[in-house]
């Protein structure tokens, strides 16, 4: 790993922490400052890397696995900034960063040397693509989390009516997994959209039921679905649930597509370092 990385790595991680300790700390507010700071600082240095990477190569680094990785970090720590400004629930926050954190350790085993950009990547449609993607996958990363934390919270009892400062955590916790949802699906959408009109610039064919894109399509409608359930009923475990599929189903998107029996078929692998 980098300098440029393993600086973020350790912004990440003190930030998680500070954001730990201020929600145990409520009172001290220099926590959540020093917090927010410090998060600030790792989503700078990981823009940096990706910016820094694109000039050297002269093209997006987004083909291999590892530089998603690092700009999926860096997606998961734009929308833990941006909902730690907004949401006063900390702990989310603080599973977030680490989280980014955990993200840019797991992507070193893809570490490699830039190569090439294959001639189906050589598109306009490939960094917006790629990008409103990413974006889509931290905001639901995010949101993922924040429903472990609704579900786990509700385990224990978290929220009972006597309870009231639990009751406003688990607001909390709901407002971190509707305003991720909320920046999700529309980049998920548009990622979507896009995914079709590159595929038909460079294969003639808008759709062709390439495995990936049927997953990509899975975790849409799971989404969708999430909204649909959200808007209409009151069932915040239930919605918690169901946004956890929709997470699992965006890894195995992400991740997961060597596993099938039809991964040879696939035209959307990642160059191998």
């Amino acid at each position: 790993m980098s300098f440029v990385l393993s600086l973020t790595l350790a912004m990440y991680v003190m930030s998680g922490m500070l954001s730990l300790a201020h929600s145990v700390r409520r009172r001290v507010r220099l926590f959540r400052v020093s917090a927010l700071a410090v998060l600030a600082v790792g989503v700078v240095v990981n823009l940096l890397w990706v910016m820094t990477r694109w000039q050297s190569a002269g093209f997006p680094p987004f083909a291999e696995l590892y530089g998603c990785l690092v700009l999926l970090a860096l997606c998961v720590g734009v929308v833990s900034l941006s909902l730690e400004l907004l949401v006063d629930v900390r702990f989310v926050g603080a599973l977030s960063s680490l989280a980014a954190a955990g993200v840019l350790v797991f992507s070193v085993r893809y570490l490699g040397e830039t190569r090439p950009l294959p001639p189906a990547l050589q598109s306009p449609y490939f960094a917006p693509h790629v990008l409103s993607y990413f974006i889509a996958y931290g905001a639901l990363s995010v949101a993922g989390l924040a429903s472990l934390v609704l579900l786990v919270a509700r385990l224990f009892g978290v929220g009972a009516p006597s309870a009231d400062e639990g009751r406003r955590f688990l607001e909390g916790v709901e407002a971190w997994i509707d305003r991720s949802a909320q920046i999700g699906l529309p980049f998920l959408t548009l990622g979507l959209i896009l995914g079709g009109f590159w595929a038909q610039a460079a294969y003639t064919d808008y759709w062709s039921w390439d495995p990936k894109e049927v997953w990509a399509l899975i975790t849409w409608l799971l989404v969708v679905a999430w909204f649909h359930l959200r808007m209409s009923s009151r069932r915040p475990v239930l919605h918690a649930a169901l946004m956890l599929v929709a997470v699992a189903a965006l890894y195995f998107t992400l991740l997961g597509m060597g596993l099938l029996p039809t991964a040879e078929q696939s035209v959307h692998t990642y160059t191998q370092p």
